[in-house]
């Protein structure tokens, strides 16, 4: 292999985003899932999804999911378990990626029970 064909492989190598995944459990009944995209390990591309799962019965059901597709972070949160509507909402955090994946991550792990209380009163369901 000539030495140009290496560095070519390299280089290219080096541009392929790599999706990471981590799932925790904040609970037995509370689940938190962030994936996102990096070039490297210090530059994430992409928050693809940062969410938080509740159990209800044997189902996880997502209420609350920050991504940043449009080249913004945003959260959907679910409404009512009957339609499965979601209110998305545009969030007004400065910075990059890495800094919106941090974000998010804290915010779920801050006020998840403060989320499933409202969904379970909004929803009539008993925790």
């Amino acid at each position: 292999m000539s030495k140009r064909v290496a560095k070519l492989g390299r280089e290219y190598k080096k541009n392929i985003d790599k999706i990471v995944t981590r799932e925790f459990y904040l609970s037995p009944e509370d689940q938190l899932i962030y994936i996102y995209k990096r070039k490297d390990y210090h530059n994430i591309s992409e928050v693809i999804n940062v969410c938080y799962n509740i159990r209800i019965d044997s189902d996880w059901i997502t209420i609350i999911r920050y991504d940043s597709s449009h080249g913004y972070l945003h959260v959907h949160s679910l409404v009512t378990l009957h339609d499965r509507k979601e209110v998305i909402t545009k969030i007004d955090t400065p910075g990059s990626h890495n800094k919106w994946l941090s974000w998010a991550v804290a915010d779920i792990s801050t006020n998840y029970i403060l989320y499933k209380n409202t969904f379970f009163e909004r929803n009539k369901v008993e925790a």
